[in-house]
Formats: structure tokens, sequence, C-alpha cells
């Protein structure tokens, strides 16, 4: 915080899943954000219906490891087998073959948004704007039968996804033994 204007807040985690390949487990997740309170600028001084004016700019990655343990290793299933004139235990893998290669599947957002009170606080909201895309996705992918499998975990694909949403609230009426509060949200989104 700098001034009461000028604000920025710096994070960063160092995860690790203990159910992902070697080599895969640890991943580092960085989130930054700035923001501006125009409302605290000289210029805007002799505005006086303006209570709350911010500008907000942020960015982050998080990350997903939600997967079962093993799925790496693969999971074994108890046989029996003929062998001669007896039965014999034996194991083999499961359905699913497991994938050394298995990693985090991450999600990086991007987002824009401005914050605003008027009117002595009795109207306030927040117009944000953001944008997302998650890559690596951790899906179960069918394999051809002739294998011997018939699934394996895999990092396949990603999705995107970008809106807007908007929050106003306003207070309508304010009296000692009564008061009434309006609130409304709208969000436009898009998935690809």
């Amino acid at each position: 915080n700098y001034s009461n204007k000028y604000l920025l807040t710096l994070s960063g985690r160092w995860d690790g899943a203990s159910q992902l390949a070697e080599g895969n487990k640890w991943a580092f997740f960085p989130s930054a954000a700035i923001a501006w309170r125009l409302d605290q600028e000289a210029f805007l001084n002799s505005v006086t219906w303006i209570d709350q004016l911010k500008l907000r700019l942020g960015f982050g990655t998080v990350g997903n490891s939600a997967v079962d343990l093993y799925s790496t290793k693969g999971a074994i299933t108890q046989l029996s087998l003929p062998f001669g004139t007896s039965t014999e235990t034996g194991y083999t893998l499961a359905n699913s073959v497991p994938n050394p290669d298995l990693g985090w599947e991450t999600t990086t957002q991007y987002n824009l948004a401005v914050d605003f009170a008027v009117l002595k606080g009795r109207v306030s909201g927040t117009i944000e704007a953001y944008r997302s895309k998650t890559s690596d996705l951790l899906l179960t992918v069918a394999l051809p039968s002739v294998t011997g499998y018939t699934t394996t975990i895999a990092n396949v694909g990603e999705t995107s996804n970008r809106g807007i949403d908007l929050t106003i609230n306003a207070n309508l009426l304010n009296k000692s033994d009564f008061s009434w509060d309006i609130s409304a949200t709208a969000a436009w989104q898009r998935d690809e």
C-alpha cells in the first residue's frame, strides 16, 4: 500500500501432489494484483458524489491434482490362473493403464475490474471482466481394447472462458427502525 492510493499484492504457492508422476509432483503457482484508488487522487477531490472508485487488475495461476492415488503406477488386480491340475494366484494391471507422465492441470486467469460507491454509499457495485484458460486437463481417456486396457488418465485438452460480471447494490431506505436494500447481479460468459 503506497499513499493509500496504489495497492500491490503478490503471492506464490509451491504445491506438491504425491499422486502425480515423478518430476511432475511439484509446481509453482503465482498470482499478482494491482489496484488504483482513483477516489484518493487530487483530480477527484471536487467530485463530492463519488465515495469510492477503484480500478483493479489481477492475474493468477492455480493447479488441480484431483486424480486417484497411484494413477501413475496403475492398480493391480488378483487373478486365478490354471496351472496344470491346480489353480495359482497371479496379479495383473487393472483395466486402466498407468500414466508415468501425469502432471498438474493448470488454470490461469486475468481480470480487470472497477469498484465504485456513490451518493454517500447508497449505491455501490463492481464491474469485472475476466478471462481464464485451463490446460493439461486431467481426464479419463478411452483406449483401444486391443491394448488390453480400456482407459488411462492423461493430461489432454484445454478449456477457456471469458465473461463480464456486474453487481449493483442500493440502499433505498435507511430509517432507525426499517431499512431496505436491493442488489442485482448480471453475468455473461462464453466457454470454449
